[in-house]
């Protein structure tokens, strides 16, 4: 840019001086003059100094290369005013690109913070539907048990009404005395005392006639009675003497479940009790529903000689083709609670196990939970979930108010465990199945 702006001053210069503009020449340009022969060195020096004139610029000419120089210096004042304006525009467009960036920035921020608050806003709704649905759900639960209720009652007072009713003595003469009083009252118009003995005399003889059938159907009801209690207590007595305890006389569970399922474990080898129970779980059930299990041996009492039922307890799982550690079956009462929790398609098997020492069962869960937890659901799981049950490692985590223990691989949960109080530990599959039989467990009591 400058050697072009140079070439047009030069230009310039050449313009305003015609072309005749020549530099001044130097004393060495001087002294380089050729002398003419055979002069005189007046002469000489008169042309010397015609020469040097010549070669002098005249003051016209030095006017001309002042303008010239002042034209440059503007030319060069015009060159930085336009070096500074371009920079001034660099710089406006460095700031408006500045500020294009932070509104962007801005927008983007703006953007971020309306994606989180729908987000939230979307959890939010998603557990008030979770939290509507399970009170809907708790409301059908509580509607079944007071239908169930208010049909039992029903049903009571049904029975009652159907009694045939006893007359008695007492109510005879009662029922007489009555009548008595309104007869007498109805005879207080009559008009002669004759009519009225005979009048009484009649009905003295039809209330002996009355009171004697009222016994007599009495006794022979009481008879009845004696006899077919009698006849009922014997035809037991024979009846209980070839048969086993009934159902009815097991001692109840500790969960109040919605069904329940009796396997009877003396006729059924493990494969088939496997099988029933199999079947069992594989049936689809209401969701959130939870099924009890109980597992009916048989045994002979020494004594009376007679086969009576029992809860199979914690000593004989073996039936299922569970092993569980010595050390840990040692410290445990040998009730247990065997039970599915329904997800609608699919069932989970979860137990509940109790307790003789609180502090010894803890460890045994912290130190051998896998195998504990492997043992338990082998019979229900494949060997690929039973393989991550031996490697995968629990982890803290707090589920309905209870501190838990979550074993789990990849964000797929297998094994979830907690204590409901100081002697009943549950075991779940899941954290849906913890909270739901833990509200379970709470309402039966």
């Amino acid at each position: 840019m400058i050697n072009d702006f140079k070439r047009q001053l030069e230009k310039a210069r050449q313009a305003m001086t015609g072309g005749k503009y020549q530099k001044s020449k130097t004393s060495e340009d001087l002294a380089n003059i050729p002398k003419p022969p055979n002069q005189s060195k007046k002469d000489n020096r008169g042309e010397i100094i015609k020469a040097r004139n010549e070669m002098t610029p005249t003051t016209s000419e030095k006017n001309e290369e002042s303008v010239s120089e002042e034209e440059l210096e503007r030319a060069r004042k015009s060159m930085s005013t336009l070096e500074q304006k371009k920079r001034q525009e660099e710089f406006e467009k460095k700031k408006e690109e500045e500020k294009r960036i932070k509104e962007r920035m801005l927008e983007m921020e703006k953007s971020r913070k309306e994606k989180e608050e729908k987000e939230e806003k979307k959890q939010q709704t998603q557990l008030m539907t979770e939290e509507a649905e399970k009170e809907r759900q708790e409301k059908e639960r509580l509607e079944r048990i007071e239908s169930a209720r208010a049909k039992q009652k029903e049903l009571a007072e049904k029975n009652i009404a159907s009694l045939p009713k006893v007359h008695t003595l007492k109510s005879d003469f009662l029922r007489s005395s009555e009548v008595d009083k309104a007869s007498l009252a109805s005879l207080s118009t009559k008009s002669t005392t004759a009519e009225k003995e005979k009048w009484r005399r009649r009905q003295r003889s039809e209330k002996i006639k009355k009171n004697i059938g009222s016994l007599l159907t009495t006794l022979l009801v009481i008879l009845l009675l004696i006899g077919g209690m009698g006849l009922l207590y014997y035809s037991y007595s024979v009846w209980q003497r070839g048969q086993i305890t009934t159902i009815s006389e097991l001692p109840a569970t500790l969960l109040a479940g919605d069904e329940y399922l009796d396997i009877r474990t003396n006729d059924k080898t493990p494969t088939e009790l496997l099988s029933s129970l199999r079947r069992f779980i594989q049936t689809p059930k209401r969701p959130g529903s939870v099924a009890v299990i109980k597992l009916i041996g048989q045994k002979i009492d020494p004594q009376t000689g007679r086969q009576y039922e029992y809860l199979i307890g914690v000593d004989e799982l073996s039936v299922l083709n569970i092993s569980l550690p010595r050390e840990f079956t040692h410290f445990l009462q040998n009730d247990f609670i065997l039970g599915t929790y329904s997800k609608g398609n699919t069932n989970e098997i979860f137990y509940i196990l109790q307790a003789r020492s609180f502090s010894n069962i803890f460890n045994q869960l912290i130190t051998n939970g896998n195998q504990i937890s492997q043992e338990l659901f082998t019979p229900f799981i494949t060997s690929t979930i039973r393989q991550k049950i031996i490697t995968s490692n629990f982890q803290n985590a707090y589920l309905a108010n209870i501190n838990v223990r979550i074993l789990s691989d990849d964000n797929v949960v297998y094994v979830v465990y907690g204590w409901l109080n100081r002697e009943n530990v549950l075991i779940t599959q899941s954290q849906e199945a913890f909270i739901n039989i833990t509200e379970t467990w709470r309402d039966s009591y």
